[in-house]
């Protein structure tokens, strides 16, 4: 089962600055053309899932070692 990258937005950051620094530190690439997709509550207190569709930029995938299992490319159907 795959699921998509996820991370916690720092202080001062916007949730777009955080997609690509996430995505660049667990994925090895760069994003650009952010769209928003969708939100829903986290099971954690005080947290909220913020879903985003991003173009390929630039850069190899590849998988942050001890964080990340596996990475691929997904074409859709």
């Amino acid at each position: 089962m795959y699921s998509a990258l996820a991370g916690f937005v720092e202080v001062g950051e916007s949730v777009e600055q955080c997609l690509r620094r996430e995505v660049r530190e667990e994925a090895g690439i760069e994003i650009k053309n952010i769209r928003w997709f969708g939100s829903q509550s986290w099971p954690f207190p005080d947290s909220l899932m913020i879903g985003f569709i991003a173009d390929y930029a630039d850069g190899e995938i590849l998988p942050k070692i001890n964080e990340i299992e596996d990475l691929r490319w997904f074409k859709k159907k």
